[in-house]
């Protein structure tokens, strides 16, 4: 659990272009309009701050933990065509892999807790295989999308808006990967884990 209280929000995230087409197609203009507004001003004031709360769980939980399979799968995947060429960042994965996996407990000598990799596009950039580090801002920007704690705010957004958000990500993403015409075929995502056990 983050302690501390949000002091703004992440913008619903807005498609273009093919992307935007592809939304339309598969999902209608009115959901995706129905959407856009459903994140008041991301500039929070203290009224929107409520009392303490309980935790319950939400939809928006269940799309971190698609957040995080993700993440682990990338940190600990190396491209095929890459097999067999010198890992260096293998240092660097081993200690984030420590932190995301023991949070507080892995702060020795420090490091750092788990939430902070949530938006830290560099600290992936430095963790990735090199072959891999054009994920790095796929990641830190769905990484924006969980790093509320949305339960703190008075008015809350529908219970799948961070779905949303991640459908919009996701897509924009493989219009990306499918323009660059860049195949990313990688080894099963326990290959660094391997290379170098904990």
């Amino acid at each position: 659990m983050r302690s501390n209280p949000p002091r703004s929000i992440p913008h619903m995230p807005l498609l273009e272009g093919t992307a935007l087409q592809l939304y339309k197609c598969h999902f209608t203009l009115s959901r995706y309009n129905s959407y856009n507004e459903c994140r008041q001003s991301t500039l929070l004031a203290s009224t929107d701050i409520p009392k303490p709360w309980t935790c319950l769980h939400q939809p928006r939980h269940d799309a971190e933990s698609y957040f995080w399979m993700i993440s682990f799968f990338l940190l600990q995947a190396i491209p095929a065509e890459d097999s067999d060429q010198p890992d260096h960042n293998l240092g660097a994965f081993r200690d984030a892999m420590q932190n995301l996996r023991f949070g507080a407990a892995a702060r020795v000598g420090g490091g750092r807790v788990r939430s902070a990799f949530f938006t830290d596009e560099e600290e992936y950039r430095l963790c990735l295989h090199a072959g891999l580090t054009s994920f790095a801002p796929l990641i830190a920007e769905l990484g924006e999308q969980v790093n509320i704690e949305w339960q703190f705010l008075s008015k809350q957004p529908p219970s799948d808006h961070v779905h949303e958000a991640f459908r919009r990500i996701l897509l924009k993403w493989i219009v990306k990967l499918e323009d660059a015409k860049t195949p990313y075929r990688v080894l099963p995502a326990v290959t660094r884990l391997l290379k170098d056990p904990l």
